[in-house]
């Protein structure tokens, strides 16, 4: 039994360094058999689940994790447990979050318990482009009682990404960005910015990479880890960048009301109303204003 907290620890820190090879090691050698054993079936399942949000199949990654939950709520109740219940939750949060699943991916974090539910609260509004609302829950941080450090640090990395996207790289933001990478490679929790959308995540790191300089090997050895996971080739969601002009319009336009209402209760001209949605399509990819509705549905930015 202590053989197994001891491998699930060890992966669970590889996981933080984003060490794959260490991670499937940890896997093939404690199997569920073992973990259930030892009374840490939920440990196992969700470190599993971690994984394959960061190197595997996404699809395939939240359907087995559906089907382990239900498999622990018919053999025991660890799932119902605080740390159980904790990690199964954070992981499938992320899993549906990564996927494109936004709106299952807030409901999720909305039944963790305080503080964990703040920081995939948080991350789910990073990857559904609300960023000002990521940054907002980011800020209560620091002000929040009872919120571990490692805690603390997940919600520094979010906070980074949603002001490097609102306020773009100023000079006071480069700064920013150049403290907390350097913090994340000195203490190896390259996991962090594994949590960000890809487009988010390379711009911190050209940010980084130009603040340290490329020849820093930490920042070499963060940036291969990072090459190495499973959204290289763009296919996961990518963060919207949306004005507060817009964010009002959206829920407006998934009305029936003709352009011209709609421009009314806004006090501006049909022209300008006009000019936002083709804008607004253009951001969603969509040739239509119900295709711009279904997929801003779909990345969880409409109820």
């Amino acid at each position: 039994m202590g053989e197994v907290y001891e491998l699930l620890a060890d992966g669970y820190e590889a996981i933080r360094r984003l060490d794959r090879v260490s991670v499937d090691q940890c896997l093939a050698a404690v199997t569920t058999e073992a973990a259930t054993a030892a009374g840490v079936w939920a440990v196992r399942v969700s470190l599993a689940a971690w994984r394959t949000a960061l190197w595997g199949d996404l699809s395939t990654g939240v359907a087995e994790l559906s089907e382990e939950i239900a498999r622990l709520s018919i053999r025991g109740r660890e799932h119902a447990e605080p740390m159980g219940a904790n990690l199964l939750g954070r992981a499938q949060a992320f899993l549906l979050a990564k996927s494109g699943a936004l709106v299952s991916a807030a409901e999720v974090a909305d039944t963790l318990p305080e503080p964990v539910r703040l920081v995939s609260t948080a991350r789910v509004h990073l990857w559904a482009g609300r960023y000002h609302d990521a940054g907002r829950l980011a800020d209560l941080g620091p002000h929040k009682p009872g919120l571990e450090i490692v805690q603390r640090y997940r919600l520094a990395s979010i906070r980074i990404a949603a002001t490097i996207l609102e306020a773009g790289p100023t000079p006071e933001v480069r700064r920013e960005v150049a403290r907390e990478v350097a913090r994340l490679i000195r203490t190896g929790s390259f996991l962090y910015l594994a949590l960000l959308p890809l487009a988010v995540r390379r711009l911190i790191l050209e940010v980084a990479e130009e603040e340290l300089g490329t020849d820093d090997p930490g920042l070499a050895l963060l940036g291969q880890r990072l090459s190495g996971l499973n959204d290289q080739d763009g296919g996961a969601t990518r963060p919207l960048r949306l004005t507060e002009r817009e964010l009002v319009l959206l829920p407006l336009l998934a009305t029936s009301d003709p352009v011209p209402v709609i421009a009314r209760k806004l006090s501006v001209s049909p022209n300008t109303v006009r000019k936002q949605v083709v804008t607004l399509r253009e951001k969603f990819a969509a040739s239509t204003r119900g295709e711009m509705i279904r997929r801003a549905r779909t990345a969880g930015l409409l109820d």
